[in-house]
């Protein structure tokens, strides 16, 4: 057998609501401790009575009824019901109704009731953390230990192109290239290892469905803890930063430019400085090409166009450089070619 604790805040724990069950007729054949200390009423004064007499207003006892006909339709009712507390007033409660049957007897009610502020705070809780899946336009999603997804919200299920049903019991390795899956679930095992959240962390999340498509995420992190300290996974907060990272690509890039390039006045080292800005952040491969009077210091013809020479050539890829002119070469570009008609609209 394994045993749960039970959370604090909820009114219909064991230890803190009440209960009690009614015969058919509506006596009232069980009552607990717990609904003694919320109304007053020993089990004494209550067992073997009418419920609706003794524990119902007379002006509420039309609303009793109709609760009573709904449990007999249907398997249950819950609701709010002011019931007589033992000197008197009348006591709001959230009352929970269950029709059973026993062996060898008619059917009973079977009653659990906290007090109404308690209860409507506690469907208050759950409403707001149910729209936070529903609604939020963050992604959240929650782990078990074994980071196993328990749970996640439309917004993330929609990134890796699912139903928050589909996501259910799969681990983030199942979505994501390994690299990404790897450096997201250390972070995660951290979290729960160390019980330290994580804020905003940007990491990379490319799908494995689409592992061409570069995506960068900010995350935050927390522990699930129950009211005894013990773990109960970790829940993560995502949202999609992509276009926000390459924006700050672009700007860090322009910050580089400003200081990398224009070093001298040489035309050649600043046509290779160029080169190394673009590659490989920008571009895999970059070349510089100068019109030939300019590559020699001397002014460009009227016309501006012509024969151009090579002067700086920088690339990331092995061997691409094979299939590119070489440094220093002259290269006579036709007009209908990009860099012809560059050249030819001097633009």
């Amino acid at each position: 057998m394994t045993l749960f604790p039970e959370s604090p805040e909820d009114p219909f724990s064991v230890a803190g609501a009440g209960s009690a069950v009614l015969d058919y007729q509506g006596r009232v054949v069980g009552w607990s401790r717990r609904a003694e200390m919320l109304l007053g009423h020993r089990a004494a004064d209550v067992l073997g009575r009418s419920a609706l007499e003794t524990l119902v207003h007379p002006g509420d006892r039309g609303r009793a009824a109709r609760a009573a006909a709904v449990c007999l339709r249907t398997p249950g009712w819950f609701g709010l019901l002011p019931v007589l507390h033992r000197d008197g007033h009348r006591m709001h409660l959230g009352l929970r109704a269950r029709l059973v049957t026993r062996a060898g007897a008619g059917p009973e009610w079977f009653l659990v009731g906290a007090p109404a502020q308690d209860v409507i705070q506690w469907e208050t809780d759950r409403s707001v953390l149910d729209n936070l899946f529903r609604r939020s336009p963050v992604g959240l999603a929650v782990h078990a230990p074994d980071l196993r997804i328990l749970r996640v919200n439309r917004a993330l299920a929609r990134i890796g192109g699912l139903t928050p049903d589909q996501a259910r019991g799969h681990r983030m390795a199942d979505f994501l290239l390994p690299e990404d899956a790897r450096t997201a679930e250390d972070r995660l095992r951290e979290v729960l290892a160390t019980g330290r959240p994580t804020i905003f962390t940007e990491q990379s999340c490319r799908l494995r469905i689409d592992p061409a498509r570069a995506r960068f995420v900010s995350v935050s992190a927390f522990r699930l803890e129950d009211s005894t300290g013990h773990i109960l996974g970790v829940t993560q907060l995502v949202e999609d930063v992509t276009e926000r990272h390459r924006a700050r690509l672009r700007l860090d890039l322009l910050s580089e430019a400003g200081t990398r390039i224009g070093t001298t006045l040489d035309v050649a080292t600043t046509a290779r400085e160029l080169t190394h800005v673009l590659v490989p952040d920008l571009a895999d491969c970059a070349t510089v090409d100068l019109l030939d009077p300019v590559s020699r210091g001397e002014e460009p013809s009227q016309d501006g166009f012509g024969p151009v020479r090579r002067t700086a050539l920088a690339c990331d890829v092995p061997h691409a450089t094979d299939a590119l002119n070489p440094l220093g070469a002259l290269i006579h570009f036709a007009p209908h070619t990009p860099q012809g008609r560059c050249l030819a609209d001097q633009t």
